[in-house]
């Protein structure tokens, strides 16, 4: 299956999707039953084997909010929330643009908005 990222709000920000019944079954059971603990975001694996969706449903999974025991659950990029680190691609020789823009004097074009603004993170 693939990883579904679900942001977990209060259920006052959202209203609850129309969904069928075997799809809204899936969902809350997955979501509920997740051993994922992040209090931000919660992943559920799908498909997942004795779990299925109403046809009609199929494509419309794209934007659903599930309100589910006071919390509401709204279905996000998988990468919502996530943070990256991209250190090693601000370093001189690993990126060609940076070594261009060394040599022509500019800015790392990585690390210039941070460097413009004197930022320091």
């Amino acid at each position: 299956g693939l990883r579904s990222r679900w942001e977990i709000k209060d259920a006052t920000e959202c209203t609850h999707s129309i969904l069928g019944t075997e799809t809204n079954a899936t969902l809350v059971d997955l979501l509920t039953k997740s051993s994922d603990t992040n209090p931000f975001v919660r992943d559920i694996i799908f498909p997942t084997r004795g779990y299925s969706c109403s046809v009609d449903d199929t494509l419309a999974l794209d934007d659903v909010e599930l309100v589910i025991g006071g919390i509401c659950y709204k279905r996000v990029h998988p990468d919502h929330m996530s943070v990256y680190d991209f250190t090693y691609w601000t370093l001189e020789d690993t990126h060609p643009g940076n070594m261009v823009a060394a040599m022509e004097g500019e800015y790392n074009p990585i690390k210039k908005w941070m460097d413009l603004d004197n930022n320091v993170f």
